[in-house]
């Protein structure tokens, strides 16, 4: 069984803790590790997030998503085998990672490419999951790898 901690910096400016929370155990559940996961998804603003950016990628400047995972995988194998120190011995799950998501970008990007909020929100949110499985943008076939996986999630997950 796969367990969403899910932690709200926004406060009242974000109240779709319990739709993404959901959301995030049916992109987890469509890509089926075989192994049970804990992932941490905290909700914050631009400020937080570009200080986060700049501290762990140098980067002086807000972004929509960060993922921070715990394992690092190679798109699209998730290994199969996973050791016995890579299970928390509390909860016996795999610690996949953490996501950190601002929701000032969430509403400036779905205004951007004329996306409703849920919609950006939904994309940005499978974006990281797929990032703590090792999926990667950096050269176009990763690329294309990427971008396919999250358009076969996504049309799966919001049927």
């Amino acid at each position: 069984m796969h367990t969403v901690e899910f932690y709200n910096e926004a406060e009242e400016k974000f109240q779709k803790e319990d739709e993404l929370t959901a959301f995030v155990m049916r992109c987890l559940s469509e890509i089926n590790p075989p192994f049970p996961v804990l992932l941490t998804v905290t909700v914050t603003d631009n400020e937080n997030i570009r200080e986060v950016n700049r501290e762990q990628r140098g980067i002086d400047k807000p972004t929509d998503v960060l993922s921070f995972p715990m394992l690092f995988f190679k798109a699209p194998e998730v290994p199969e085998e996973i050791t016995e120190l890579d299970y928390d011995p509390e909860t016996h799950q795999v610690m996949l990672g953490d996501l950190l998501i601002s929701h000032e970008k969430i509403e400036e990007q779905a205004k951007e490419y004329g996306h409703t909020l849920e919609r950006e929100l939904c994309y940005l949110t499978l974006h990281g999951i797929l990032h703590l499985f090792g999926y990667d943008h950096m050269v176009e076939g990763d690329k294309k790898l990427m971008r396919k996986r999250e358009e076969e999630i996504l049309a799966r997950v919001k049927e």
